[in-house]
């Protein structure tokens, strides 16, 4: 099903991220994309974030573009 959100949520150690992983094999999920505007603090972040300027991100929240978004630390984060 096309557009589908599903939400995985559990304590900490609870399996979260075991779940996601096993249901990306699967070929029916995938795992949705961050955006910030904050510097990557190390290399292995690059695969977890897209690093974008503030004035692209103000673009892709006037477009609604983003299903969240938050403003802390003089940084945006979706």
């Amino acid at each position: 099903m096309k557009g589908l959100v599903t939400i995985i949520t559990g304590v900490s150690g609870s399996g979260k991220t075991t779940v996601v992983e096993e249901l990306i094999k699967t070929g029916k999920f995938r795992k949705p994309s961050n955006i910030t505007t904050r510097k990557p603090r190390n290399d292995a972040e690059l695969d977890d974030y897209y690093f974008i300027d503030q004035e692209r991100f103000v673009g892709l929240i006037k477009k609604n573009y983003l299903a969240e978004f938050t403003y802390y630390n003089n940084n945006f984060y979706g």
